[in-house]
């Protein structure tokens, strides 16, 4: 498929596009002294330029995202893979804040080439914001450039829109090449300089009929740019990321399985890599849960592409987020049960404190000890690997996927499949029996439901709001089962921790008792809540959800 294909097929622009790549081919010819770019870079620049808003369409609200994915998952004649990534992570990068090490297109592409998506990035937003108006009346007259700063000389007739975005987004501009970046408008009407000065309130006049636009919101805008590469150091620094990845969940019955799953994993990839930098931080247990809920995540989805993906990189990808989700673990397990200590102890009458020091002592020395551990791992040389060679992975042109098969095609027998892999535990539960010397089979059934919810989750935008009859429940015995886990777990540390001591404080001893009390009233809800999910009604409401595909 070529790019006149994929714009049609997309009912992109075609007149903004085009005018678009016109204004980026003479940014990036006149900055040729600051970039000093090859024929590829240019040629790169303008089908990412023509493809900027190809995702418009499908998702206007985040058409980068989807454009980056369409780039990713359609056939482009006369790219090869990286190229192809050059190319997604232009259309990423042409709007909202550049979060570079935090995208697998970019992730995947070596040294030289980052470089050159961050400057190429850099001349199509300032080009995208010239045509802010989609008028397509913008022209660039010249860039002139001293050692002293760097003027961009234009013809702005809509200069209230275009001027004024053009700016804004010359951020990354800003950030690696240039820094002393002016836009200045020649020959202004005199509505455009009447709308400029109402609207910024900072506007000088150089010479008649002539507008310079400064730093206007200059300040603003560098604050709000995530950390980038520069010429001089191409490698990405961790920056403070905000806010959590955009899931895309626009997909039908009918699309390819392949697609929507690739699409899937570079999200929570994405979410990965978000929690890893607070996980890094050590100091707030929930980028610690958060990133092992994003390995759970992307497992999942691993095992739901199977039938259309690798099987090696399968079992490849599913083995080292297995081990990732290992190293992570004691730091979870501590901070839960830390937590849940502190508010026992916070929450005792004043009048009748008692006294858990020795245990939070060494709760926080084991916290630390696995925080160690976990960023040995971090560190490792195989951690790195895995994370290049996944980002790779999810970008990577499907030669060999079997993309011939649809959602609708395997997503209904998943979903039952999970749910009767889940069922077949009743042979095992007995819900007229106690539970407590059952704690062990609904530990398992806990893991099973997981898989269900994962797998329900997947798909829930299929099936609108009647997803939630089937997740409610689902999720309400997950989190119930998962309470009484914690509590085994924290039966487990404090019996290691008499081993290691010798004789457990009275305090500690009474905190262990409040715990098994408390485990002892939910082993009583448990088989309601069981019942529930394995009962006619829950069966007819997921068999409802089947049909709708």
């Amino acid at each position: 498929m070529n790019v006149t294909t994929l714009l049609d097929q997309y009912d992109v622009d075609r007149a903004h596009a085009r005018h678009v790549a016109d204004l980026a081919l003479k940014l990036f010819d006149e900055s040729r002294p600051l970039h000093a770019m090859s024929k590829r870079a240019r040629r790169l620049l303008e089908v990412g330029a023509l493809l900027h808003n190809v995702g418009m369409h499908v998702d206007e609200e985040q058409h980068h995202i989807a454009g980056r994915d369409i780039v990713l998952d359609e056939p482009l004649a006369d790219l090869d893979e990286d190229e192809r990534a050059v190319v997604a992570c232009l259309v990423m990068f042409h709007r909202k804040k550049v979060r570079a090490h935090l995208e697998p297109a970019f992730l995947r592409l070596g040294r030289k080439d980052r470089q050159m998506v961050l400057r190429l990035a850099a001349i199509l937003r300032i080009a995208d914001g010239l045509d802010y108006s989609e008028t397509q009346t913008s022209r660039i007259n010249a860039l002139r450039i001293t050692d002293e700063q760097t003027i961009l000389h234009l013809d702005v007739p809509h200069m209230a829109d275009d001027l004024k975005r053009a700016n804004r987004k010359a951020d990354l501009w800003r950030k690696v090449l240039n820094p002393s970046l002016e836009l200045i408008a020649d020959t202004p009407t005199p509505d455009a300089v009447a709308a400029m000065a109402f609207e910024n309130g900072t506007v000088a006049f150089i010479a008649p009929h002539t507008i310079r636009l400064d730093d206007v919101e200059a300040s603003t805008d560098r604050a709000t740019l995530e950390e980038v590469d520069t010429p001089a150091a191409p490698d990405l620094a961790p920056v403070e990321p905000a806010g959590k990845p955009a899931i895309r969940p626009t997909f039908t019955a009918q699309d390819r399985l392949a697609d929507l799953g690739r699409r899937l994993l570079r999200t929570y990839f994405q979410q990965l890599l978000i929690e890893e930098k607070g996980v890094q931080a050590g100091d707030t247990p929930e980028p610690v849960h958060k990133m092992r809920v994003a390995t759970r995540r992307l497992r999942a989805i691993m095992q739901i592409i199977r039938p259309v993906a690798p099987e090696r990189a399968v079992r490849y990808f599913r083995k080292e987020l297995r081990l990732l989700a290992q190293a992570l673990a004691p730091m979870r397990d501590t901070d839960v049960l830390l937590g849940r200590v502190l508010r026992y102890q916070e929450g005792q009458p004043e009048d009748a404190p008692i006294d858990l020091s020795s245990l939070i002592d060494t709760l926080r020395s084991d916290r630390e000890a696995a925080y160690r551990d976990a960023m040995t791992y971090f560190d490792s040389t195989r951690y790195t690997d895995f994370k290049r060679d996944f980002a790779a992975f999810m970008t990577a042109p499907p030669n060999d996927w079997a993309m011939h098969v649809r959602v609708r095609d395997i997503a209904g027998s998943l979903i039952w499949q999970n749910y009767e892999a889940l069922r077949a535990y009743e042979a095992h539960i007995d819900t007229s029996a106690e539970m407590e010397p059952q704690s062990v089979t609904l530990h398992e059934a806990r893991i099973e439901g997981k898989r269900l919810r994962y797998v329900l989750e997947m798909f829930a935008p299929l099936f609108g709001d009647q997803a939630d009859r089937t997740l409610k429940p689902l999720v309400a015995l997950q989190e119930h089962l998962g309470a009484l886990q914690d509590i085994a777990v924290a039966h487990g540390y404090i019996e290691r921790l008499q081993e290691r001591t010798g004789e457990l404080e009275p305090d500690v001893v009474a905190y262990a008792a409040t715990r098994t009390a408390e485990s002892a009233t939910l082993f009583t809800e448990v088989p309601q809540r069981w019942e529930r999910i394995c009962g006619e009604t829950y069966r007819r409401d997921l068999a409802r959800l089947l049909v709708r595909m």
